[in-house]
């Protein structure tokens, strides 16, 4: 997947899971509020007419874009189920479309932001009513944030995606985000990608981006990626509407041996192997079938 987030003047954006992300204003919690000043500055807020929220505490950053980038998706067709389509532009479009119209709105607080420290505490909130245009979201305090601490590099790559988990023409296409820059630790994660999925953990879930144009003041956060695992079990039990109809997880995952999902054209061309992963989601030893969500 792809995803930008944006720190609250609308900048342009743009999310692929790789991820990328513009920074609000800062975000609120409480009935609602705005603010023009500087997110990472801590700067004081102005009404908008509506009872003023609580500040977060540090740059806030709202994800503007969301794309899948690995694995393909496939559909068989229904007049010809031998042919399968390949449905991932149909699918990034509606997660787009969602994004577009803030029907989601995932949000990033680097608390207590500070660009000289090592580490740097991050505050998840998976949901938050964002009215267009307005400049600021609002937040329900009863929400908890998923929090963790990640690793700030001042030289290099924070690119930690194995390549090996990734459709061979799929790789290139993957943001890669370089210093100065911001990787998580491995964590599960559930995430609500659009109003017509329901939520999806991702397991062993690793997040990079880009601090940018500055990391004094980052406006943005770009070049993000995210990419976490779906256990067979867990795909199993997911069901989303395309196209009015409804479609299991694992059964666009080509290769899955889902009874309606896609096989693996034997065609020797690079990208036509399996989708699905064997990855030790419970533990060394325990490898079992997953399909790694890569995003930007």
């Amino acid at each position: 997947m792809r995803r930008e987030h944006e720190r609250w003047h609308e900048h342009d954006r743009r999310l692929d899971l790789d991820l990328d992300a513009s920074t609000s204003t800062p975000t609120t919690t409480g009935a609602a509020s705005t603010s023009g000043a500087d997110a990472s500055s801590g700067g004081s807020s102005e009404s908008t007419g509506s009872e003023l929220g609580l500040l977060l505490e540090g740059p806030s950053f709202r994800v503007s874009a969301l794309e899948i980038v690995d694995p393909p998706l496939y559909r068989k067709l229904k007049d010809d189920p031998e042919e399968c389509l390949d449905a991932s532009s149909l699918v990034n479009g509606g997660l787009m479309s969602s994004v577009e119209t803030y029907d989601t709105n995932l949000l990033l607080v680097a608390k207590g932001y500070d660009p000289t420290k090592d580490t740097q505490e991050f505050l998840f909130y998976p949901s938050a009513n964002c009215p267009p245009g307005e400049g600021y979201c609002v937040i329900n305090p009863a929400l908890l944030p998923t929090t963790f601490v990640a690793v700030n590099r001042d030289v290099g790559s924070c690119s930690e995606v194995d390549p090996m988990t990734i459709n061979p023409t799929n790789y290139g296409l993957l943001h890669m985000p370089q210093a100065p820059c911001v990787v998580s630790p491995t964590a599960s994660l559930e995430l609500k990608l659009s109003k017509d999925l329901p939520p999806i953990a991702f397991l062993l879930g690793k997040f990079a981006a880009q601090y940018s144009p500055d990391p004094e003041v980052p406006g943005r956060l770009e070049m993000a990626t995210l990419q976490g695992f779906v256990p067979e079990a867990n795909a199993m039990m997911i069901d989303y509407n395309f196209n009015g109809i409804p479609v299991n997880l694992w059964s666009v995952i080509r290769g899955s041996g889902h009874p309606e999902g896609c096989l693996v054209p034997v065609d020797g061309e690079p990208g036509s192997v399996s989708d699905v992963d064997m990855v030790d989601v419970d533990g060394p030893g325990w490898a079992s079938r997953s399909e790694g969500f890569s995003c930007t």
